[in-house]
């Protein structure tokens, strides 16, 4: 018979317990470690995958156009998503204006933003030219136009005279963007409005485009600006354009904008048998200056054209017809 050893046995269960031990530490420190290792597996796959569906995202077109900022304009290609710069101008904001896309400008933060870009973007940001504004004379009309708040000048206004490429013109207002519309203060074109009762294709378009071409086609200090051409309808005292805008170069007053300069003034515009305005009443008459008031007449209507433009740069002069202002371009 085998003889029980009390010391012996006792050092053999010490052993076994102290192996149990040590696996059970191996055990324990292998569970969390795998699942480090996971983790660290998983948020590579992840990183990895986010990377190729970051380069997978399209990349669209930012294009703005700068009016008096301290840069002229802005191009840059993003990938789709949220999108922020920063722009800048020493004049206040005036408006932003998109033809394709959407973005929006902060003027306490001068940040140009969108929430999510997925298509080319293009607009025209537009700060107001503060040194342009100090033109503000007293009795002007103040109201908001497309670009911001403008200032017109009435009819009896006799500070508002522009020598521009040898022709005389008239301040009609100060846009919100800063730059000037300016009518010829001259009665030197006719035409009847047209066929029908759009000013698109008309003879009336027709005829300041071909002034417009041969006085001003290659002057950069002309710039494109939204004109009302479209059909207005009649409520009251008020003409109702429901239809928007039309950037153009060249174009004639609204009946809104003759409406504006003709308010509360005894002074009328000299235009002999009458003046056509760009709008139509969407039938077969169109509105027109007549008499020192706004008419409606046929189509077919021989009257004056008096072309208007706009134009950016810096005027030096009085504005008195003997001592017209004169461009100084940017």
């Amino acid at each position: 018979m085998k003889k029980f050893n009390p010391e012996k046995e006792l050092d053999n269960l010490k052993k076994s317990k102290k192996q149990a031990f040590n696996r059970s530490i191996l055990s324990n420190m292998y569970v969390p470690l795998l699942i480090i290792g996971c983790s660290c597996l998983a948020l590579l796959g992840a990183t990895f995958s986010l990377k190729l569906t970051d380069e997978a995202k399209s990349e669209f077109l930012i294009n703005v156009e700068i009016i008096n900022g301290k840069d002229s304009s802005y191009k840059r290609y993003v990938k789709e998503g949220a999108f922020a710069t920063t722009i800048t101008s020493d004049n206040s904001f005036g408006s932003i204006e998109c033809s394709t896309g959407n973005l929006n400008y902060d003027p306490l933060t001068n940040t140009l933003s969108s929430p999510y870009i997925n298509q080319n973007t293009n607009c025209v940001l537009a700060f107001m030219d503060d040194q342009v504004k100090s033109l503000e004379y007293e009795n002007l009309s103040k109201t908001s136009d497309e670009l911001g708040e403008s200032y017109y000048y009435k009819l009896d206004a006799d500070n508002n005279y522009v020598r521009l490429n040898n022709m005389l013109f008239r301040i009609v207002r100060i846009n919100g963007d800063g730059t000037y519309r300016l009518m010829l203060d001259d009665n030197i074109l006719s035409s009847i409005y047209g066929n029908n009762s759009s000013y698109v294709g008309s003879s009336l378009e027709s005829t300041l485009n071909t002034w417009y071409m041969q006085n001003f086609a290659n002057s950069s200090y002309v710039v494109e600006n939204p004109y009302d051409i479209f059909e207005v309808l009649e409520i009251g005292d008020n003409f109702i354009n429901f239809s928007g805008y039309s950037n153009r170069y060249v174009g004639t007053l609204s009946v809104n904008e003759m409406a504006l300069i003709s308010e509360d003034v005894s002074k009328e515009l000299n235009v002999g048998i009458g003046m056509y305005l760009m709008n139509t009443n969407g039938d077969d008459k169109a509105y027109a200056y007549q008499d020192g008031k706004i008419t409606l007449v046929p189509l077919n209507t021989q009257l004056v054209v008096r072309p208007v433009i706009n134009i950016k740069g810096n005027l030096v002069g009085s504005g008195k017809v003997n001592d017209p202002y004169i461009l100084e371009e940017d």
